[in-house]
C-alpha cells in the first residue's frame, strides 16, 4: 500500500499535464511534388554510374570496347534557385582495353556547368553564353534528383582511330537539409 500511494500520485500529476489535442500545432506540410517544386535548393551528389561504348581500329579491325560501373565516391554539388541551376560533379570511370597490359586503369571526369534552366517534359535544358546541356531527368523526389548526361573522356594517351570517348552518365544527387 505505501509504494502504490506514490504511483497513484505520479498517475496523477501526469494525466493533469496532458494537452487537449485541439491546443497542439501540427505543420501541414506537403512534400513538393512536381519536378519544379523540388529542385529549388542545395543537393549534394551521391553516386555516378557510366556507360561507355566506342569502337578502337586495330590493323583495320574494329574492336569495340564497352566499360559500365559506378562511383559512390564520386565528389559534387548541386544549387538551384528558380531560374538557375548550377552543378558539378568529380567521379572516375574505370577503362577496360583489352590489349592494355592493364585489367583496367581510372580516368579521373569533371562536369561543371551552369545557367537558366527550363523543364520539358521529362528533360531540364541548361543554356549559357557559352552553350548548352540537356538532363534527362530519371527520376526524382522530394529529396533526390536523379539525371543522365553525356561528358567526353580525356585519356591523355592516343588509342588508334579514338579521339573522344563518350561517357554517359548518371548522375545522382540527394538534398541537404
Amino acid at each position: 500500500m505505501k509504494q502504490t500511494l506514490p504511483l497513484f500520485f505520479i498517475c496523477l500529476i501526469l494525466l493533469g499535464c496532458r494537452k487537449d489535442p485541439e491546443d497542439i500545432n501540427v505543420l501541414e506540410q506537403t512534400p513538393p511534388r512536381t519536378l519544379a517544386e523540388q529542385m529549388p535548393g542545395e543537393w549534394t551528389l551521391e553516386a555516378v554510374s557510366y556507360v561507355s561504348e566506342f569502337t578502337i581500329e586495330i590493323e583495320g579491325l574494329p574492336l569495340p570496347i564497352n566499360n559500365s560501373g559506378t562511383d559512390k565516391n564520386a565528389r559534387g554539388s548541386m544549387s538551384i534557385d528558380a531560374t538557375n541551376m548550377d552543378y558539378n560533379a568529380r567521379y572516375t570511370v574505370m577503362l577496360a582495353i583489352p590489349f592494355l597490359p592493364l585489367p583496367s586503369f581510372p580516368v579521373p571526369d569533371n562536369i561543371q556547368f551552369a545557367g537558366n534552366y527550363n523543364i520539358s517534359g521529362g528533360n531540364i535544358g541548361v543554356q549559357n553564353s557559352g552553350g548548352s546541356r540537356t538532363l534527362e531527368v530519371i527520376s526524382h523526389g522530394p529529396y533526390h534528383l536523379t539525371f543522365q548526361t553525356t561528358s567526353i573522356l580525356n585519356l591523355g594517351l592516343p588509342l588508334p582511330g579514338v579521339s573522344d570517348i563518350p561517357v554517359d552518365v548518371i548522375l545522382h544527387y540527394v538534398k541537404d537539409f
